[in-house]
């Protein structure tokens, strides 16, 4: 596998930076999420100032050397694109003259790919897509190792380290801090029972980026009820706090459900007086035990979600809303949600504890295994490639207007459409 070129810059307010060359041009990925579209010229700018230990000058006199660019044009050119770029990472693709486009390309390599070292889990939740505590073989810690050689080696810049609980792994640190080592961004997605403040400051030290904390309740009965352990509210909540008094970007997550949907506006009001910047939600993952369980229906979604939004705008917070849907029925645009759509083989993948390779995290279909095929084989793989392309879309679907947008909704659900 030819390795793929990869640029990392991060700046004094905290942005980070990931360059990669794609065949039209490239892409800069922003903190590991936002991607932006490049020209083959901007790319070049961009490239030119990476290279160019961050330099405007060097920028400037390489594209005169490189390129051709007479120094006043070039000069012009780059600070112009650097401040727009710049604009763009803050959040304000409007003011930096940045379209964004609905319609998504294809990429060569994943933005980021999800490392479930583990399935064990110190929760059970009744809703778990990936089936609830359960030991499996696991790769060790030189094996993850050289699977996160691999991911750098194809461009991917992000990796977020889940399960099961993967805190409950003593080697995670070490894998954090390698992967930073290569320059990636690092996440960690946990239940935040075991965010102790000692293993706080020791992922701090290590590297990691943000953390995403699940809490289905502000009420102890109804989030230990969901988990299925008595006593892990409590935790929970400790892990939130703890977590909150350190450096890392926190986000909490919460499944909305016909058990808990009745407390998401008091949870979100109580996260938000924790100090919580960063609200996530999301629908009912229909993927192993949350495929028999009922979530919200779209009416109901829209409902709560618009009374967040109000509480989240009013506290200067942000609010995240992961699930992608069938515009037809809910229609993230117009509730101010931004784009979604499934990401499985075409922004994402995960590997699971043995190393197999899926589409994304509740997509429990084989590409491959890290430990003996390669990355580009398991992106290039009929199943991912049909995922990207959306083959598996019927006529309505492929004739609606949404479809550039929505894609179809994700495909887990795609055979019980009425959920919409």
């Amino acid at each position: 596998m030819r390795k793929k070129e990869i640029l990392r810059y991060k700046n004094v307010d905290g942005i980070n930076w990931h360059l990669r060359r794609e065949n039209d041009g490239g892409v800069l990925i922003v903190n590991g999420g936002k991607i932006i579209e490049l020209n083959k010229s901007a790319f070049n700018y961009v490239r030119a100032f990476m290279k160019k230990n961050c330099s405007d000058k060097k920028t400037i006199w390489y594209m005169f050397f490189r390129h051709g660019v007479f120094p006043t044009k070039a000069k012009k050119d780059w600070l112009e694109l650097k401040e727009s770029l710049l604009t763009a990472s803050k959040g304000c693709c409007e003011g930096a003259g940045i379209k964004l486009q609905v319609e998504k390309k294809e990429y060569e390599a994943p933005i980021r790919v999800d490392l479930a070292l583990t399935y064990r889990c110190n929760n059970d939740c009744f809703h778990c897509y990936a089936g609830g505590n359960h030991k499996t073989d696991e790769l060790s810690t030189e094996q993850w190792k050289k699977a996160i050689d691999k991911l750098w080696q194809f461009g991917v810049p992000q990796v977020v380290f889940t399960g099961g609980e993967s805190l409950i792994r003593d080697d995670l640190e070490d894998l954090i801090h390698y992967a930073n080592s290569k320059g990636m961004i690092t996440g960690l997605i946990t239940n935040g029972r075991l965010l102790k403040e000692e293993r706080v400051k020791r992922l701090e030290s290590n590297g990691l980026d943000f953390v995403q904390i699940t809490i289905e309740s502000h009420l102890e009965d109804v989030h230990d009820n969901m988990v299925m352990k008595k006593g892990a509210f409590k935790e929970t909540l400790m892990g939130i706090k703890v977590a909150l008094n350190s450096q890392l970007r926190v986000t909490t997550n919460t499944t909305m459900t016909l058990l808990n949907a009745k407390t998401i506006i008091d949870t979100v009001e109580f996260l938000l007086g924790l100090g919580v910047k960063n609200i996530g939600l999301n629908g009912l993952i229909r993927s192993k035990r949350g495929k028999d369980k009922e979530g919200l229906n779209a009416n109901q979604l829209r409902e709560v979600l618009q009374e967040v939004q109000i509480l989240t705008e009013k506290n200067s917070a942000e609010l995240i809303w992961f699930t992608p849907t069938c515009y037809l029925a809910f229609n993230p645009l117009k509730e101010r949600l931004g784009t979604k759509r499934c990401s499985a083989a075409s922004t994402v993948l995960a590997i699971e504890p043995t190393g197999r390779i899926i589409p994304c995290q509740s997509y429990f279909e084989g590409l491959g295994n890290v430990d003996i095929d390669t990355l580009e084989d398991a992106w290039n793989h009929p199943l991912a490639v049909s995922l990207r392309e959306r083959k598996w879309l019927d006529e309505i679907c492929n004739s609606c207007v949404h479809v550039l947008a929505c894609g179809g909704s994700c495909p887990l659900e795609y055979e019980e459409r009425s959920v919409w």
